[in-house]
């Protein structure tokens, strides 16, 4: 199969270019101002009897790709007209800073470790990593943010720091493009951040060897998959720890917040395989824990005992169970944390002394802190209501304090800490935005096709509570990741304006739990489709919504949800805002070739393959299903180093618009110069907030 694709894509690429750049130059210079016109080349692919005709497959040839360039920069030209900065856009733009002034105000809990306690500092735009020694009291300055993403750009992304064992060094990842690849930077916390020690390119993730003078850290391959495990003294030679041959498999090293054990993590999307480094011996060879089965499993390390968050046996939900280290495998595990059908856990944090699992019941949070000697005796920390948790960096291992933070769409992050012990929760600093006062938020459930009830937090001003308003609809859907109702600076010009905000909890999140996810991938993805359906025609039944004034906004996966639905329903939407959306599922699915086509598999299905995936991705993909209709106002948006959502996703299926739809609703292609993960540029965020409100309002560019 892989071989008949090759051949059915093979190209002169001398005559691919040729015939591009011709066709292109013709489509552009008779754009005359109005939108670019894709060139079309005939191409087709036949799997399992069915044609898939695609004359835009240029776009993701190699040969291709300096044409589809220039055809991004005539979509970006023609944004720039149809969408320009005016005195909306400016207004906007002072109402975000000043809600990013607010938030500045607001500080993150100092983290103590070891002796120190590091802390955030701003000053003016800046934002530097600090720490002062709680012996003497002295300050340092472990790096500057601020001027660090000054020198990169606006789509860096720095990650957290590491700290050694010793406190003497840190270790930080800096993406400048946004696209997930990083290069690995280790510094002397004395010497200060601008002379780093070494510098490692194209890492994923990295830990501290417990001696401070060696690091560990997985590297990708060319398909973008982390592949091999490394060791490497600090300044010296790195050594091959382990590689996985197998394309399904991603590599993953963590450590047990004991600092005892490294863990090597060989995760694929549904199963795991677990090897255990001492520490102190990190050039040693890796242990097996338990060798790969139709499960997955998650290892941590306290008292000589292995506490493992597993799925195996039927626990969809997950349940923790405990080894000893040298007996670690499932024949030896007894039970902590039993599975429940109705309470998720989705993540666990281990103290000393307790065990911290975050639960999910019903769709709403909540934390327990289990005593390892008495785990019937735990505690429970309701969160309040409408409140998102955002877990936060508790390293310290000894302590018996959980930090966390929760926020709502109407309220930003506010921080508390929970004493394990007594139970007490304390709140550390409030909320730099704080809605609340005019914005309320509530769930209520839709009733999906096959009569499931799809929940649907909704937030929306006091004062028009039971009259229709304009609507937001968010969601997202796929590979078990919820659509958390959490604050957005963004959306706050729209609530002041009487907007209402619906995160629609479809299923392939998992909201309601593992089961809730699987019935939305693979085969069953058409369930996501329809329940998002029923959560729009919900709100308009309801009275929520104006019929003619709802929006979608989707990301990556999300952005599929959306387009697949106004595919078959366009009168639902008013507006579409979809960034860097998985449009192409059906062309990615079937070219091995692409970056993470192999692992994504479990998730959509295998077309190559089978030929029922094929049929059922090709029902919903939404490059292939834009009909002659008349559509909504859309704006998509691509990055041009994303090798997640490469830029001809969206490319296309603007394209295809733009030949098949009828009306003069605007459709609208902004390409930055980022990768998947980038931050948007200064004034892209408030013009894609005017773009929302032209859309209700009926305004916008024509096509």
């Amino acid at each position: 199969v892989v071989q008949n694709y090759r051949v059915a894509t093979r190209f002169s690429s001398c005559q691919l270019a040729s015939t591009m750049r011709s066709r292109l130059a013709q489509a552009l210079a008779s754009m005359a101002g109005r939108a670019p016109r894709a060139p079309r080349v005939p191409w087709a692919l036949t799997l399992h009897g069915r044609t898939m005709a695609d004359d835009l497959h240029w776009m993701q040839e190699p040969s291709g790709q300096e044409q589809l360039r220039q055809y991004l920069h005539a979509e970006n030209k023609y944004f720039e007209r149809a969408l320009p900065v005016d005195k909306t856009v400016r207004r906007i733009q002072d109402e975000l800073q000043a809600v990013a002034q607010r938030l500045a105000s607001t500080r993150d809990a100092p983290v103590v470790l070891n002796g120190f306690q590091y802390y955030t500092d701003f000053k003016g735009n800046s934002q530097r990593d600090c720490r002062q020694d709680l012996a003497t009291g002295a300050t340092q300055v472990i790096l500057d943010r601020g001027e660090l993403a000054n020198k990169l750009g606006s789509s860096v992304h720095i990650t957290p720091l590491k700290i050694s064992p010793d406190a003497t060094k840190a270790m930080y990842g800096v993406d400048a493009r946004g696209s997930g690849r990083f290069d690995l930077h280790i510094v002397d916390i004395a010497a200060g951040w601008k002379k780093p020690i070494m510098t490692v390119p194209n890492v994923c993730n990295m830990e501290w060897a417990a001696c401070s003078a060696a690091i560990l850290y997985t590297r990708f391959d060319a398909k973008l998959r982390p592949a091999s495990l490394h060791a490497c003294p600090l300044g010296g030679a790195e050594a091959l720890v382990r590689h996985e041959p197998d394309d399904d498999v991603l590599l993953d090293i963590s450590r047990t917040k004991d600092g005892r054990y490294l863990c090597v993590n060989c995760n694929t999307k549904d199963s795991s395989e677990v090897f255990l480094l001492d520490a102190s011996q990190p050039f040693a060879a890796p242990r097996l824990v338990q060798e790969r089965g139709p499960f997955s499993y998650f290892v941590e390390h306290r008292g000589g005992q292995l506490y493992i968050a597993t799925n195996a046996d039927g626990a969809v939900n997950y349940q923790i169970v405990r080894a000893p280290v040298d007996r670690p495998g499932k024949q030896y595990w007894q039970p902590f944390v039993p599975h429940s059908s109705e309470t998720k856990i989705e993540d666990v944090e281990y103290f000393a002394e307790h065990c911290v699992v975050y639960c999910r019941k019903e769709g709403l949070q909540h934390i327990r802190a289990i005593p390892y000697d008495e785990p019937k005796n735990y505690r429970t920390l309701e969160l309040p209501e409408g409140a998102v948790l955002e877990p936060q960096p508790n390293p310290e291992f000894g302590v018996a304090r959980l930090l966390y933070a929760t926020s709502a769409p109407s309220t930003s992050l506010g921080m508390h800490s929970w004493d394990l012990t007594s139970g007490a929760s304390e709140q550390l600093s409030a909320a730099g935005v704080n809605l609340a006062h005019v914005v309320v938020s509530e769930r209520v459930l839709a009733t999906a096709k096959d009569g499931t009830k799809i929940p649907i937090t909704l937030t929306r001003s006091r004062k028009a509570t039971g009259s229709p308003a304009s609507v937001l609809a968010i969601a997202y859907g796929a590979y078990g990741v919820n659509c958390e109702p959490r604050f957005k600076d963004w959306i706050v010009p729209l609530l002041t304006r009487g907007w209402t905000i619906a995160h629609c909890h479809v299923r392939g999140g998992a909201e309601g739990g593992w089961a809730w996810y699987t019935a939305g991938r693979g085969l069953r993805k058409e369930n996501s489709l329809t329940d998002l359906e029923a959560c729009l025609d919900h709100l308009v039944a309801a009275g929520i919504a104006a019929p003619d004034r709802i929006c979608g906004y989707g990301i990556s996966a999300g952005g599929l949800l959306l387009a697949a639905v106004c595919n078959r329903r366009p009168t639902l939407f008013a507006g579409l805002l979809l960034k860097v959306p998985f449009v192409d599922v059906l062309a990615s699915m079937t070219d091995p070739e692409l970056p993470l086509t192999v692992q994504e598999r479990a998730e959509w299905g295998d077309p190559l393959a089978n030929p029922e995936s094929f049929d059922a991705i090709a029902a919903y993909s939404p490059v292939q299903n834009v009909r002659a209709q008349a559509y909504p106002a859309i704006l998509a948006t691509a990055s041009m180093h994303d090798e997640h959502v490469p830029p001809w996703q969206p490319a296309k299926y603007v394209a295809r618009l733009r030949e098949r739809a009828t009306g003069s609703r605007p459709v609208l292609l902004r390409t930055d110069d980022a990768g998947h993960y980038g931050r948007d540029a200064a004034m892209h965020v408030p013009r894609e907030v005017a773009f929302l409100l032209q859309a209700v309002a009926g305004q916008g560019a024509s096509d």
